[in-house]
C-alpha cells in the first residue's frame, strides 16, 4: 500500500511539474464591448410574423457588455478547448402600427428580452510553433440558443425559443514581435445549411506579461443566422475585447 500511494504521489508530482513548465491547462477570462444588430421574426403558423429589428424595432440596447469564459488543454501543438458566452439583453419600445410576433399583435408600447447562450467546443492543431509564431487549423462544435420575448400593456410575455448545433472549420496564426508579444487571430465557420450557419472571428494583440500568463486587447465578430420554419434570427455582434489567460 506504501509502494501504491508513494507511486501515485510521484506520479501526481510529476504532471503538476510539467504541467508548470508546458502550461497543459489554460484558463481564460474575456471581456467583450459589444455592438448589436439583427432582425428576427416569429410566426405561429397561422399568422404570418412581422420582420423587426432587433435594435430599431424592438428597443434592445445597441451596446452592452459580456463576459466569457474559455478553457483549453494542450499538450504540444494539440488544443482541446471549450468556450461559454451567455447573453441578455432588455429593452422597449412604443411603435407606430401593429407587428404581429408569435401570432399576438401588439401596438403601442412593447417590452422585450433575449436571452442567449453560445457554447463551442473544438480541436486545434498547431502545424507551424516556432519563436513565438503558430498557424493551425480549427474544427469545432458549436451551440447556440435563443429566446426572445415581448409584452405589451394587458399583454402577457410571449416567448419564442431558437436554437441549433453548427459544425464548423476554420485557421488561426500569429506573428512573434519583441518584448514577449505577437499579433495574430483566428476565425471559424460554417453551418448545416444556408438557412443556419454562423462565423466567429478576431485580431488581437498579445502580450505575454510573465511566463504562463497573457494579456490581449483586440477585436471580433459574430454571426449568427438560424431559419427554421415559423422562426427566424439574425444576430450581429461586433467590439472590441481584452482578456486574460493564464496557464497552470
Amino acid at each position: 500500500m506504501k509502494r501504491k500511494l508513494l507511486a501515485v504521489s510521484l506520479f501526481i508530482f510529476l504532471i503538476l511539474q510539467c504541467s508548470n513548465a508546458m502550461a497543459f491547462l489554460h484558463v481564460e477570462g474575456r471581456y467583450w464591448f459589444t455592438n448589436l444588430s439583427g432582425v428576427t421574426n416569429v410566426s405561429n403558423g397561422a399568422a404570418a410574423g412581422t420582420g423587426l429589428s432587433l435594435v430599431n424595432g424592438l428597443g434592445l440596447p445597441e451596446q452592452k457588455d459580456f463576459w466569457e469564459a474559455r478553457i483549453s488543454l494542450e499538450l504540444g501543438n494539440h488544443q482541446i478547448r471549450y468556450g461559454y458566452l451567455p447573453m441578455q439583453w432588455s429593452g422597449s419600445r412604443s411603435i407606430a402600427g401593429t407587428i404581429n410576433f408569435n401570432g399576438q399583435a401588439f401596438t403601442g408600447k412593447i417590452d422585450s428580452t433575449l436571452n442567449a447562450n453560445y457554447h463551442r467546443l473544438g480541436y486545434k492543431y498547431d502545424f507551424i510553433n516556432i519563436l513565438g509564431s503558430d498557424a493551425g487549423v480549427i474544427a469545432e462544435i458549436k451551440y447556440f440558443d435563443s429566446t426572445i420575448g415581448l409584452s405589451g400593456p394587458g399583454i402577457p410575455e410571449s416567448r419564442r425559443e431558437i436554437s441549433g448545433f453548427f459544425p464548423t472549420v476554420g485557421a488561426s496564426g500569429h506573428l512573434g514581435l519583441p518584448y514577449g508579444m505577437n499579433f495574430g487571430g483566428e476565425l471559424t465557420a460554417g453551418g448545416l445549411s444556408y438557412d443556419k450557419y454562423t462565423a466567429d472571428g478576431e485580431l488581437a494583440l498579445n502580450f505575454n506579461a510573465i511566463p504562463n500568463v497573457t494579456m490581449s486587447g483586440g477585436y471580433r465578430a459574430l454571426i449568427v443566422y438560424m431559419g427554421r420554419p415559423n422562426v427566424k434570427e439574425h444576430l450581429n455582434l461586433t467590439g472590441p475585447f481584452v482578456l486574460m489567460r493564464a496557464g497552470f
